[in-house]
């Protein structure tokens, strides 16, 4: 006998990770990270779920980012949501906007801070990149370069990710860092010894790679480091037979102008939301 309303269930099974891909991949491109998450079967998946069809899924922790796929909304999903999360606590949202703007309604969230980015893709084809001196300079990073990569890390969370008003805690920085550079790509220029720029993976699943973090140091900036650091590392992806995606601020008409030149076009908004 089928269950009837809505329900929010975990991930458990094989079976359970397989229906949860097979759903999100028609919104893939603005839901890597959580395919990642899926792919790797990650304990913290969660389906909506309506006579035993999926609705919806969302990865969650306690006191972290929530990610999203949400394109079936309606009052009784709504109703299932607010009753998951009623004695929760999320640090942040984030997914496509339509997404975040449904579930911070159910949630009846107020937003500390809210920030919209364009989801720009690429169009897969070998991004033009004729032979450049700064490839003497290019390291594929591994965890062993975590400590001498902090300042670029700091750099970038400080100016791209730090919520208004809050502290960075260096320890719980440096873990992520580590932890980044054991399961994604990164790469970075080194001159004089130290890294001045760089560029990772944030995620990657069955048909997209997101990158992430493109970082230069304010006082080696205008020399082309971010443009060449793009480039190699579309190139790479696409290499792979896999689409380039990634997440730029509306604001940031610089980071705009560098990825259009680099081969990449919007494709809708996402949506980071503070709680």
């Amino acid at each position: 006998m089928l269950k009837l309303g809505v329900e929010v269930a975990a991930c458990k099974k094989d079976g359970d990770f397989a229906k949860a891909l097979e759903f999100v991949l028609s919104y893939e491109k603005f839901c890597c990270q959580l395919a990642e998450k899926i792919i790797r079967k990650s304990a913290d998946i969660f389906l909506i779920k309506e006579a035993e069809r999926i609705q919806g899924i969302f990865y969650f922790k306690e006191k972290n980012t929530l990610l999203c796929c949400l394109p079936k909304k309606n009052k009784k999903i709504a109703k299932s949501l607010s009753d998951f999360f009623c004695k929760k606590s999320i640090f942040a949202l984030a997914g496509k906007t339509d997404y975040i703007d449904f579930l911070q309604k159910a949630l009846s969230l107020s937003a500390k801070e809210k920030r919209i980015f364009f989801l720009m893709r690429h169009k897969k084809k070998l991004c033009g990149q004729s032979s450049s001196p700064l490839q003497n300079d290019l390291v594929a990073c591994c965890k062993k370069d975590a400590s001498n990569l902090m300042p670029l890390h700091t750099g970038f969370f400080k100016e791209e990710v730090l919520p208004q008003g809050k502290e960075i805690y260096l320890p719980s920085l440096l873990r992520e860092l580590e932890k980044i550079l054991e399961r994604q790509k990164m790469l970075a220029l080194k001159k004089d010894g130290l890294f001045v720029a760089k560029v990772q993976t944030n995620a990657s699943s069955k048909n997209f790679t997101q990158i992430g973090g493109v970082y230069t140091l304010p006082q080696h900036r205008k020399k082309g480091y971010a443009e060449f650091l793009t480039r190699t590392i579309t190139n790479e992806i696409c290499s792979q037979e896999k689409t380039p995606i990634l997440f730029v601020r509306k604001e940031n008409s610089a980071a705009l102008s560098l990825y259009k030149k680099c081969g990449y076009k919007s494709y809708g908004t996402f949506c980071f939301l503070y709680c």
